[in-house]
């Protein structure tokens, strides 16, 4: 008797445990309390993106019952082709923006890089975004640019700098109304901006034509053909 008794205890020891993993308290059961069904709470907020199950199906503890999507951690994987590898660090700066809306761009930073190449010769990069977007969803078709160095320049937009000849220049005001062209030396161009540097004076101070450049040129030359 004292053996089945042990045995019946470490049972239904067995069988509590089993209950608290389902969010059952063995100790509030009664008979009017029990029932066939039971809710399972997610561990994290969000939304429900795939359901593998249906009613009456039996499963294995090794089951993926349901895939869940954490709206606020959605991040994006890009693929980085070898030779650029060498020049992605984790915490670099990464503009996105998705395919259905390419004139919206999303904030991001470098979390993981993938050590595997792929078929392709790329490896996956792993990214998180700044701040949660509800309007991104998994699945999404996304391009993106890292900024792999970091300096402070001059930009105008890309408009405003024509090439006339071999050189660059901008449209710098003298006077209302009235424009002289100055040479410029110009960088890289980024989401439509233009570096831009000169030694014939300060570009910070002057105000530039930024917006059709190249027809204030052709009034030039016309003007200079008369």
């Amino acid at each position: 008797m004292q053996s089945e008794y042990q045995t019946q205890r470490i049972l239904a020891g067995s069988l509590r445990e089993k209950l608290g993993l389902v969010g059952i308290n063995a100790a509030s059961l009664t008979e009017n309390s029990i029932r066939r069904t039971v809710t399972i709470n997610a561990t994290i907020s969000g939304y429900v993106s795939a359901v593998n199950v249906n009613i009456g199906k039996y499963v294995n503890p090794s089951d993926v019952l349901f895939e869940l999507i954490n709206p606020a951690d959605i991040h994006v994987a890009l693929k980085v082709f070898e030779k650029d590898l060498n020049k992605i660090q984790a915490g670099q700066r990464v503009e996105v923006t998705t395919v259905n809306n390419p004139g919206r761009t999303y904030e991001a930073r470098v979390k993981l890089i993938s050590r595997n190449l792929d078929n392709d010769r790329s490896a996956t990069v792993h990214c998180h975004f700044t701040g949660a977007n509800k309007e991104l969803l998994p699945g999404m078709f996304a391009n993106a640019v890292i900024e792999t160095t970091t300096e402070e320049a001059i930009t105008v937009p890309e408009e405003a700098v024509v090439l006339w000849g071999n050189n660059h220049y901008l449209f710098v005001q003298e006077a209302p109304g009235k424009f002289r062209m100055q040479p410029v030396v110009v960088g890289s161009t980024n989401a439509g901006k233009t570096a831009v540097s000169s030694e014939g004076g300060d570009l910070l101070s002057q105000t530039v034509i930024t917006a059709n450049a190249y027809t204030a040129l052709m009034k030039l030359q016309n003007k200079a053909e008369e």
